[in-house]
């Protein structure tokens, strides 16, 4: 019953500091609820409407809460999603400013998968999330989302890709293409990290250790040209050189 009674008064604790993160991390008024920080269940039911009534979601009718998350101006929790057999799982936020009339939020969520997302919203009527779009999304090398922030009204991110992932991305008309199954395509393969400003590539930072996905005559190909491609860049390669890439493995690598 002590135990009890104490993470009552500590999760009590954690919500009251809650209430008062909006200023310390500098979430406008426009973007709150009731004075009070969006709840991470609405970013999270958000993914699956456009529009998301704000105190409905704030009831976590499907959720068992078991540890609040406050960390790098991240906000969110760790629950049990009673509509799935208590599986375990967790979502987080951060909220990362405003371009024109839209907020922007980075939010991840952590169950059976890794999703990262980024979403433009708007509050109307005072109690509705609108989801004015989605930017990206993806699941660890399947087109995960990293340090994303916003600067002089701009999106910057990291992408992680697969291998298969980043030949997609840089080359047109492949999708059909049968050599790209003997690529490496899980969630850890990460081959590279894709810079991108405004939805555009930047640059990209390849992976040093990618080698040791190789099971097979094209991946080995595949792995001798990123190789190639390290010693004469070094590990940031920008877009044009990634076509480059891209151009030789499909040429060589048969």
């Amino acid at each position: 019953m002590l135990m009890r009674s104490l993470k009552r008064k500590i999760i009590s604790l954690l919500l009251i500091l809650w209430s008062s993160l909006a200023v310390s991390i500098e979430i406008p008024s426009e973007f709150l609820y009731q004075d009070k920080l969006i709840d991470p269940n609405c970013i999270l039911e958000s993914n699956l409407t456009p529009y998301t009534d704000l105190k409905e979601c704030s009831k976590h009718l499907n959720l068992k809460i078991t540890n609040y998350i406050i960390q790098n101006d991240m906000i969110g929790y760790k629950y049990l999603d009673t509509a799935n057999n208590n599986y375990p799982s967790s979502i987080i936020y951060k909220y990362l400013g405003k371009i024109k009339d839209s907020h922007v939020v980075y939010g991840e969520m952590l169950g059976a998968q890794r999703l990262s997302f980024i979403n433009y919203y708007q509050i109307i009527k005072e109690n509705t999330l609108r989801l004015i779009k989605k930017d990206a999304a993806g699941d660890r090398s399947f087109g995960g989302i990293y340090n994303a922030k916003i600067e002089n009204q701009s999106l910057f991110y990291e992408m992680s890709l697969t291998p298969k992932l980043f030949i997609l991305n840089f080359s047109e008309n492949q999708e059909t293409n049968p050599i790209l199954e003997e690529l490496g395509d899980c969630a850890v393969c990460q081959f590279a990290r894709v810079k991108i400003k405004d939805n555009k590539a930047q640059s990209i930072i390849l992976n040093h250790e990618i080698g040791k996905y190789q099971s097979n005559s094209v991946e080995q190909c595949f792995n001798n040209i990123h190789n190639d491609y390290i010693k004469k860049h070094y590990l940031e390669i920008t877009a044009d050189e990634a076509k480059e890439l891209v151009k030789s493995f499909l040429l060589n690598c048969k």
